[in-house]
């Protein structure tokens, strides 16, 4: 069924083939002359490197200085977040329940993304990082030592706005798709 591949027969076959012009006069001595100029460049190359000790050595360090600053944003993000919880221990459980009621309204959002409402969709999502980066703020002022109630109260109204203003976009979405789905079934042909 399968044929067995020969590669020294195929070789054979083929051999007239290849061979239809001669090399220049000189050529292999052309060659000889490029590969002794090569072993040189190699040869200093390899007297050049043994000088140069400090390219690794800088290379390690900068993957090492990077590799710290990493862990000092990560510790740093996580730190945050423990500061928090320390000071409010009920936020986080706020915050995950009303992430959650985000995350829920931001996935419906998507089985009336069309043209027609794609605007809406987008500027709703930039409500929501403004938003967010708010929260940020305010988790920095609790942090530092601002008035702790006041702080609290203005982050779980900013929770509240976002689902608010969530709920908002949403009825705009559905009254564009209504006024959709009425203009096609009026249309008749």
């Amino acid at each position: 069924m399968k044929e067995e591949f020969n590669i020294e027969e195929m070789i054979d076959g083929l051999k007239g083939s290849f061979d239809f012009q001669e090399p220049r006069e000189g050529h292999q001595s052309r060659f000889q002359a490029k590969l002794e100029g090569e072993t040189q460049v190699v040869y200093t190359m390899r007297r050049n490197r043994s000088i140069n000790w400090w390219r690794p050595l800088a290379i390690a360090a900068s993957i090492a200085l990077v590799g710290i600053l990493g862990i000092g944003v990560i510790q740093t993000n996580s730190s945050v977040e423990n500061q928090v919880a320390e000071i409010a221990p009920e936020l986080p459980q706020t915050k995950v329940y009303f992430a959650n009621l985000v995350e829920d309204q931001l996935n419906s959002f998507q089985q009336y993304r069309n043209e027609d409402t794609e605007k809406l969709i987008q500027d709703a999502m930039q409500q929501m990082t403004r938003l967010e980066t708010d929260y940020l703020k305010l988790e920095q002022e609790l942090i530092s030592g601002g008035n702790k109630e006041v702080i609290l109260q203005a982050m779980i109204q900013n929770f509240q706005s976002r689902m608010d203003i969530l709920n908002l976009y949403m009825t705009k979405i559905k009254m564009i798709d209504q006024l959709k789905t009425n203009n096609d079934e009026n249309i008749t042909i």
